[in-house]
């Protein structure tokens, strides 16, 4: 497990019973505004009324269908908020609602306030305990925004895969129907990396080298929210490790180990590029691969030099260890198969042949055996332009004066 990962335990801001919890210790200006929600109920026959309720510094007014919170008219209804007991307490000053005295004092435990929700239980007078059953308002302040964006943008990790997680938006008064994670590479500009209707989104087959910047927004029925905070994540492209070398009959063998993660998070590996060079020239590139070794056919004796570096998503990592290998040829048979050496390979527009013998005719054959390119030579080293030829792999067959030799071409 990365030891640089933030792990998060999501706490339900629900229960808020009287007497259970401590008292919260909010201010009575908290709740002063304009809210808009619903009463419901269970009991009492069942119900889910519209409701809008304002809050004045010296009272309130309720516009609602009557139920556990009639309509009155300013100046007769009253409030507090008890903090002792976490409720707040509204009655009437002048009349009785539908001629019963039940109505004329109410009291609510406050299950939710944050920001510009607010969520309370009804509570029978001078009972502790709430009764959802028998009242529940929910209710969203006036103004608030109606399409708000996901919270709380953290890493989490499951069986070495990476995700970014968020929490669900707070006060909104509809749910999302699905996600937008945006990423931005080193500062550039903001594109659109996925789409889920979950709250993660994984991130380790997408990470780009170097620093990431993420933002989520929530798409509703009624459009797309503003983005969330940004989350900064920095993914790095270590190097192989432990490469080492081999000579055998006919081939140099060579293999690496995986870059060492440790602590770090890694950009997305695609895989290797494996370094070559010979006695005093210089390093080419002469493979990629996605394994971890790699046989270098047919060498010329002498002293060869090799590292390799991982390929990220963006970038590319320092070396491996340099190896020399010392490679002698034993037999002239060998010789003669190890007379010429393409390189790059995989290459993009040029490549450059080169033996120890002249070379009359190259010819290039695509995979489907069909002859795409020939020239005629009669020098040992030349150079062959295949920027036209499309992506894919090759057979380049060589003739010499006594033989031919088949050589395979990468072309990016």
């Amino acid at each position: 497990m990365y030891k640089n990962l933030r792990f998060k335990t999501l706490l339900m801001l629900f229960s808020f019973w009287a007497f259970s919890v401590s008292a919260q210790e909010y201010s009575f200006e908290d709740f002063v505004g304009t809210w808009h929600g619903n009463i419901s109920a269970t009991n009492y026959g069942g119900f889910n009324d519209p409701m809008t309720m304002t809050i004045y510094e010296d009272g309130f007014y309720t516009e609602s269908t009557g139920r556990l919170m009639p309509s009155t008219y300013p100046n007769t209804q009253q409030c507090e908020y008890q903090a002792s007991t976490n409720r707040f307490h509204w009655w009437y000053l002048s009349i009785v609602y539908a001629g019963q005295n039940f109505y004329e004092h109410h009291y609510y435990s406050i299950v939710h306030f944050q920001n510009d929700t607010l969520i309370m239980h009804y509570n029978f007078h001078n009972n502790p305990e709430p009764w959802p059953d028998a009242g529940v308002i929910f209710l969203v302040k006036e103004n608030t925004n109606a399409t708000p964006p996901p919270v709380n943008l953290d890493l989490t990790q499951t069986d070495n895969l990476v995700y970014i997680a968020w929490d669900v938006p707070e006060n909104g008064n509809q749910n999302p129907d699905s996600y937008n994670i945006y990423v931005s590479v080193e500062m550039n500009d903001f594109e659109l990396l996925g789409i889920t209707e979950e709250t993660q989104f994984m991130v380790n087959e997408t990470a780009a080298a170097g620093l990431n910047e993420y933002y989520v927004t929530a798409v509703y029925d009624t459009g797309e929210s503003d983005p969330s905070e940004s989350l900064y994540v920095l993914y790095e492209t270590p190097e192989p490790i432990n490469l080492l070398g081999e000579p055998q009959t006919g081939e140099i063998a060579i293999e690496w180990s995986a870059p060492d993660f440790g602590e770090v998070l890694p950009a997305a590996l695609y895989g290797y590029n494996v370094y070559h060079k010979y006695e005093d020239g210089t390093y080419e590139v002469v493979q990629f691969t996605e394994d971890l070794n790699f046989v270098h056919e047919n060498p010329v004796s002498g002293t060869h030099f090799y590292y390799v570096t991982a390929v990220y998503n963006g970038g590319e990592s320092e070396p491996s260890n340099e190896i020399e290998v010392s490679y002698v040829i034993s037999s002239l048979g060998q010789n003669l198969v190890s007379s010429a050496r393409i390189y790059p390979n995989p290459a993009s527009d040029f490549i450059t042949i080169q033996a120890e013998e002249n070379i009359y005719e190259i010819s290039i054959f695509n995979q489907q055996g069909q002859l795409i390119l020939q020239e005629e030579s009669k020098l040992q080293q030349m150079r062959i332009n295949i920027s036209d030829l499309p992506a894919g792999l090759y057979t380049l067959k060589l003739k010499a004066e006594d033989r031919v030799i088949l050589k395979k071409l990468i072309k990016n």
